[in-house]
């Protein structure tokens, strides 16, 4: 409410938080947040198009551009400038990874507010929408809020997508010397190996997201194991790894493989800010246990390790700091420290509810996490009890992304197995 009231008294444009800021200048396309929705029938593009048009333009962040540190509304915002349709007929699962990695590897108009959307009338007889939101504007957990807001009818909300929000004052509640020592170990941390997935980030991108799988097949390991469902993605992340090196000529018995796990800071207060309110754990998967059930204990055991530690807060208050210094200087310091980890690795919980957009309804969805200077990024999410996984990884890095998501699914049914036996 409050948020409400101080947009109706603000006056001239919303100021950039130095969080976005930061996230404004980690690039384009680099930081554009790539989601996918699979419907169970062909569309009619202009009807999708006026519906997502109404929809978008409603949330004020959308209606912006970002200009000398400010949020600037557009009087005018053409639809021609972010709405693609693509008539032709996509019928294999090649030719839709091939056309996906291309559409992914375009920047966005700087000129526009930083989002588009394209419409694939026909692939293999459904539709599907391509949406690209940068990451400036809305953070994972945003965005979920941005999908149920694009709804035909109201969901209940998780966001309310009312502006910055009041600044953080987390500092005053942290217990300073647990808060130092992190700080002092992110900034310590050593490269991980250097495997067949390590490389800076490029332009060219290849994508693949897996076949759906049912969420109650995660639960049903969970239940078993006593774990977590996003233990049990991470552990199936992990052995679709070590499978895939072992397969490629790597040696995963002596790497270390580190990835950046993002997680919402938002308090009880904040959970109607759009905007980035995150910031990152620092997880070594368990790459080089043989077993998967002892890569899955492994995976939960770091994992509880890692909810002690206040890393999150402290990649979110340096960021901070780099977005209101020069580009240049923030551009160093994230080079020099994507040196010691391989990837991001996001896990987001989406809509419960199926999404019906202009009514026609979401069959799948799935998404790509960006990931900055590192070169590559792999995604979980659950919808609608259903789960699957994403990956985006440089054009040069590795020959087959589909056999990756596959081996992903494989170290799944290996887990399932190990509870029939």
């Amino acid at each position: 409410m409050g948020q409400h009231v101080a947009r109706l008294f603000r006056l001239g444009p919303e100021s950039i938080s130095a969080i976005d800021n930061a996230w404004l200048r980690m690039g384009n396309p680099g930081m554009v947040i790539n989601t996918l929705f699979h419907f169970d029938e062909v569309v009619e593009p202009q009807r999708l198009i006026d519906h997502l048009y109404r929809k978008m333009t409603s949330i004020e962040r959308f209606r912006c551009v970002p200009r000398q540190r400010t949020w600037q509304e557009q009087s005018v915002i053409k639809t021609s400038r972010h709405f693609t349709v693509h008539a032709q007929e996509v019928r294999s699962q090649q030719a839709f990874d091939q056309l996906m990695g291309s559409l992914v590897s375009q920047p966005l108009d700087e000129s526009q507010p930083l989002w588009q959307f394209h419409v694939l009338k026909d692939v293999d007889g459904c539709s599907v929408l391509l949406m690209r939101t940068h990451h400036g504007y809305a953070d994972g957990a945003a965005l979920v809020g941005v999908l149920q807001v694009l709804n035909d009818e109201p969901l209940p909300a998780t966001l309310a997508l009312s502006g910055a929000g009041s600044k953080h004052a987390r500092l005053s509640e942290l217990k300073w010397l647990k808060y130092m020592f992190d700080l002092l170990k992110i900034l310590t941390l050593l490269p991980d190996s250097r495997t067949l997935y390590k490389g800076r980030a490029t332009p060219d991108k290849q994508t693949v997201v897996s076949d759906s799988v049912p969420l109650a097949r995660l639960k049903a390991v969970g239940k078993h194991f006593d774990c977590t469902i996003n233990d049990v993605a991470s552990a199936c992340i992990s052995g679709g790894l070590r499978r895939y090196m072992q397969q490629h000529g790597g040696n995963p018995d002596k790497s270390t493989l580190r990835v950046t796990v993002p997680a919402n800071l938002r308090t009880r207060t904040e959970q109607d800010r759009i905007g980035n309110v995150f910031g990152h754990y620092f997880l070594n998967l368990p790459i080089d246990e043989a077993s998967p059930v002892k890569r899955l204990r492994s995976t939960k055991q770091r994992m509880q390790a890692l909810k002690d530690r206040l890393h999150p807060l402290v990649v979110y208050d340096f960021l901070g700091v780099l977005g209101w210094l020069p580009r240049a200087v923030q551009q160093t310091m994230l080079a020099i420290s994507a040196n010691s980890t391989t990837a991001v690795m996001s896990n987001v919980v989406g809509p419960a509810q199926q999404l019906r957009y202009a009514g026609y309804g979401v069959a799948e969805l799935s998404f790509l996490v960006p990931h900055g200077e590192m070169g590559m990024g792999i995604s979980t999410i659950s919808y609608h009890q259903q789960v699957k996984f994403g990956v985006a990884i440089n054009k040069d890095k590795i020959a087959r992304p589909r056999e990756l998501v596959d081996l992903i699914l494989q170290e799944l049914m290996a887990l399932e197995e190990q509870i029939v036996n």
